[in-house]
């Protein structure tokens, strides 16, 4: 699926915030398919696979309130 796409300029080039959260344990996305930019933020729950939203669904909670909470997005 994400085999041979790159999407990493785009993203990079987002002017926004942005919060990337991507699972420890996934074989499919893992740190790599992120683009941070120095305004961008990833966050690797180390428990969780390819959906940390429904794996961890508390940490990713904090993690999304807390980035939004902290760019004045709430």
């Amino acid at each position: 699926m994400l085999c041979g796409v790159d999407v990493s300029a785009g993203v990079e080039a987002h002017p926004g915030p942005l919060l990337h959260i991507v699972g420890g344990r996934s074989q499919l996305v893992t740190r790599r398919h992120t683009a941070a930019a120095p305004h961008h933020r990833v966050h690797v729950v180390p428990e969780a696979g390819m959906r940390p939203h429904t794996e961890q669904p508390a940490e990713v909670s904090v993690l999304i309130e807390t980035f939004l909470r902290e760019k004045g997005l709430t």
